[in-house]
């Protein structure tokens, strides 16, 4: 009985670096998104390159959360709300890399205009505001330990 509690804990904690692990790529994505909106906006091509340098980060991310979650599966044979959570986990990690990826788009198109774009810059404001709320709720429905609410949130 001694050996399963502690299988049970170190499981627990094994989920709980995984869930530890989506936040912190998830604000790792909103810190592109928002340097790739400044970078449309202001046209700074400093953010521009800082942009494109930190996309490796979030696909690195992605690898290593979805390793974890194979090597949890395979080892653990978690069932029922545990094995939901971690085939959700790879979803989030999946479209969250997408979502960083399509980060790149702004930034290449303010290289590109970056003094053209300056004098619409303030068109793309509302865009910033939409795309920051619904990231905001996706993370704090994750942050609540309820990933299915995280996904349903971000939708």
């Amino acid at each position: 009985m001694m050996n399963n509690e502690h299988t049970s804990k170190q499981f627990e904690a094994e989920l709980e670096a995984v869930r530890a692990r989506v936040l912190q790529m998830g604000g790792l994505v909103e810190e592109q998104i928002k340097l790739a909106l400044d970078a449309l906006i202001s046209g700074d091509l400093e953010l521009c390159t800082k942009v494109e340098n930190n996309d490796h980060l979030v696909n690195a991310q992605e690898v290593g959360i979805d390793e974890d979650c194979s090597t949890i599966i395979a080892r653990r044979h978690p069932v029922a709300g545990d094995l939901r959570m971690l085939m959700t986990v790879v979803k989030t990690i999946t479209d969250l890399e997408r979502i960083g990826d399509s980060s790149r788009a702004p930034w290449k198109y303010a290289a590109c205009r970056a003094s053209r774009w300056r004098c619409c810059a303030n068109r793309s404001t509302p865009l910033h505001a939409w795309i920051w709320r619904h990231r905001r709720k996706s993370c704090d429905a994750t942050s609540m330990s309820t990933m299915s609410s995280a996904v349903c949130c971000a939708s």
